[in-house]
């Protein structure tokens, strides 16, 4: 085991990851209540940020997975890290409510970024290749997951999506690291995670999960977590009555061996120490603790749920899909975009020769742009480009539906109104005499607009 505070050296990759307790959280209200146990100076960012990179750079991990870092404070941490070597990236996010996000450096000098990242609201993907053996490629899934504890089957969500992203991308080992926000003793993304589904009746914060959460597809990887679910270790506590293991390490243990895995705590006094006054404090400056483990790569290497046929994959809203493959591939959007924006033809028409080399002048700078990417964005431009004509294919048959229904109302409106309306007719004859004893039949309640079904929403 590696004690904290030492360096993670003597293996082919090391990895460590840290919630840094976002600077908002303890200014805040809720925070003032939460952290009134803590002194002042060792919630001010100042203080807290010195001890944070202290820590970072005495790791000398290869790769850093941050979460809860502030949009704003992040140059505070980018700064000396770049100094040291590393190179990063920090989450995309366009909410104003969610000031916070991930953030994931890597050392310039063994690891290349291979892929565009794939930002996700709670995940942040990057896939790292060796610098010396390319053959080396390991998604890295920086996780910080959905922290309402009723929620299970959202965070069991949140990691499938992240899995089946990679599905696009070819790699030969997998990391899945952060802040679960779920316990890894017992949880649904624990359950998922180790077996690749959710075992129906696990529990999670004392309660059985829902049981949609064992009908979310499965990830097909065989993954290890780094640390023991025996529950005598804990990385969050705010006071010492709460100690839970909220922080995970998953990875692909086919391809990635475990050679030594982070002690949480640098000697028993510091953990009695966190047990006897809780987090932050001087000598830990966030409310989590980091995890972290050193790996060697495997002799033998496959390629790892590789690129499936376009075709195959299936998605709910294909324009939303096209949207976020194309933020993913920012440096050849621009261009993507021109050489897909087809003119308007005629229709049922030939079109003129001059639109004829309009079109063959699109297609070819199409080809030429996806020459020149590497397969993985050639993958994810191809993508685009089916997404988008099921996006428009859908527009058109939208459309089309809604003009129907438009034709449908102003026939109804036009039709006379004394018209006898179309009743369906009784034959037998025992019905009939019925009808004649007991009176003429009762007529059908009118129906309640506002209760009317809209047609153009899907059936329940």
């Amino acid at each position: 085991m590696l004690r904290r505070g030492e360096r993670m050296y003597g293996a082919d990759l090391s990895v460590l990851s840290w919630n840094l307790l976002a600077q908002d959280c303890t200014s805040s209200i809720l925070g003032a209540q939460r952290y009134c146990h803590v002194p002042r100076e060792d919630l001010a960012w100042s203080n807290r940020c010195l001890r944070i990179v202290e820590e970072l750079l005495s790791a000398d991990a290869d790769v850093l997975c941050l979460q809860e870092l502030n949009f704003a404070d992040e140059l505070s941490i980018r700064s000396p890290l770049e100094a040291a070597g590393y190179v990063g990236l920090m989450q995309k996010k366009d909410d104003p409510k969610h000031p916070t996000g991930n953030a994931t450096f890597w050392k310039s000098s063994k690891l290349s970024c291979a892929s565009p990242a794939v930002h996700r609201s709670r995940v942040l993907t990057v896939l790292l290749q060796d610098e010396k053996k390319r053959e080396r490629c390991v998604a890295v899934a920086n996780c910080h997951l959905e922290g309402n504890p009723r929620e299970s089957l959202a965070r069991v969500k949140q990691l499938q999506s992240t899995l089946k992203q990679l599905q696009q991308l070819r790699h030969q080992a997998v990391i899945v690291i952060g802040d679960f926000n779920c316990e890894l003793q017992t949880s649904a993304c624990a359950s998922y995670l180790a077996f690749g589904f959710v075992i129906p009746g696990v529990i999670e914060w004392g309660k059985e999960c829902p049981a949609p959460a064992a009908q979310v597809p499965g990830h097909g990887y065989v993954l290890s977590s780094a640390y023991p679910n025996d529950g005598t270790d804990f990385t969050f506590t705010i006071r010492p009555n709460l100690c839970l293991m909220l922080d995970q390490l998953w990875h692909t243990h086919d391809s990635l061996q475990l050679v030594a895995r982070r002690g949480i705590f640098a000697d028993a006094s510091q953990r009695d120490f966190i047990l006897a006054h809780g987090w932050p404090s001087a000598i830990n400056p966030s409310d989590h603790l980091p995890i972290g483990a050193t790996f060697n790569w495997a002799e033998k290497l496959v390629d790892l749920n590789p690129a499936p046929k376009m075709e195959e994959l299936e998605v709910e809203d294909p324009q939303a899909e096209a949207e976020l493959l194309l933020a993913n591939t920012e440096a050849q959007r621009s261009e993507w975009d021109a050489a897909t924006n087809l003119p308007e033809l005629p229709k049922r028409q030939k079109p003129s020769p001059e639109q004829l080399a309009v079109l063959a002048c699109l297609k070819t700078r199409k080809e030429r742009l996806l020459a020149e990417l590497p397969e993985e964005a050639q993958l994810i431009l191809k993508r685009v480009a089916e997404l988008q004509k099921k996006a428009k294919k859908a527009a058109a048959n939208a459309a089309t539906s809604d003009a129907g229904i438009a034709a449908s109302a102003e026939k109804a409106k036009k039709a006379p109104a004394n018209a006898a309306p179309q009743c369906r007719r009784w034959g037998s004859e025992a019905e009939s005499s019925t009808k004649r004893d007991n009176g003429p039949p009762a007529q059908p309640e009118a129906p309640i607009v506002g209760d009317e079904v809209d047609p153009t929403m899907p059936a329940p």
